[in-house]
């Protein structure tokens, strides 16, 4: 319909950075099994073109896969655009329960990213006042990665000592993707998370700050099994590789590691899985940040 296009850039103006909605928080913490339906592809279409919908069913939230475990660092698994959390399947499955449990992120992807990653920081901050933990470590594919590193800011810049210690980012277009420029500029119904991936948007901009302080590990994970697009620029199959390696990400990270998979077989890659577990194990050693705080 012709107002389609009007309406959704004026509820979403790409200036926004406040808030334009409340996502309900009573699924914080809920306990349901990562075979659960509303963890498939089901619904993972509707979190990206109908992310209000999406809100209601399946409902977005932080869901736990178990009881919470004192003295178990728990492991936020957030996925990407279009995703889903049954992704996260074989490396959940390989993870050490008697050290680390694993909690999962399920959200309406069309969102302003900006609002996903101040809620998901706001949420963090509400289970951490329940639960008292010290330590939380984020593993995000593709755009996850973008709001998991929004959530991660606002947790330095909000807290003298972070408690988010650890942030894996796996395929993640820090530079943007440029068929959201494209949509933005040419498609009849914009989808509001586009504004957010074009390349050169405020949003990405602003990711590079603040630096991240002594005792929280970023690690940058890629994948180059692809082909060229037809402007000639390498990639995954779903994210350009100059956009995964961008400059001043590879330099805030401790560690980046590629690997010879596609966009969507990186999180089923052995290798993946052998280096995320070797990346937990070295986090899981308390940074000294910590200890001369008395934490």
């Amino acid at each position: 319909p012709a107002g389609v296009r009007i309406e959704l850039p004026k509820r979403h103006p790409p200036s926004l950075t406040a808030a334009p909605m409340e996502l309900p928080d009573g699924r914080i913490g809920t306990i349901v099994p990562l075979s659960d339906p509303r963890f498939g592809p089901k619904y993972a279409s509707r979190g990206v073109w109908e992310p209000g919908k999406f809100i209601q069913e399946p409902g977005a939230g932080i869901f736990f896969l178990g009881p919470y475990e004192e003295g178990k660092i728990p492991i936020l698994f957030a996925h990407g655009s279009g995703g889903y959390p049954q992704q996260w399947e074989p490396i959940i499955e390989s993870i050490d329960r008697s050290r680390f449990q694993p909690w999962i992120l399920h959200y309406p992807s069309g969102l302003r990213l900006g609002m996903l990653g101040e809620f998901l920081e706001k949420y963090l901050v509400k289970l951490q006042m329940k639960y008292r933990f010290d330590r939380l470590f984020i593993v995000a594919h593709s755009m996850g990665g973008l709001i998991s590193r929004c959530a991660l800011n606002h947790n330095i810049e909000n807290r003298q000592v972070p408690f988010i210690t650890l942030l894996v980012t796996i395929s993640t277009p820090w530079q943007g993707h440029p068929t959201a420029a494209y949509g933005v500029d040419q498609s009849p119904l914009i989808v509001p998370s586009w504004y957010d991936m074009v390349p050169g948007s405020s949003f990405l901009k602003g990711l590079h700050s603040p630096p991240l302080p002594p005792g929280v590990v970023f690690a940058l994970l890629f994948g180059f099994r692809g082909e060229e697009t037809l402007s000639g620029a390498l990639s995954d199959g779903g994210v350009l590789l100059s956009s995964m390696l961008d400059h001043d990400m590879q330099r805030a990270a401790s560690k980046v590691y590629g690997f010879d998979e596609d966009h969507g077989t990186i999180l089923e890659s052995p290798a993946v899985i052998q280096e995320l577990n070797r990346i937990f194990d070295e986090a899981e050693v308390e940074p000294a940040e910590h200890k001369r705080r008395g934490r």
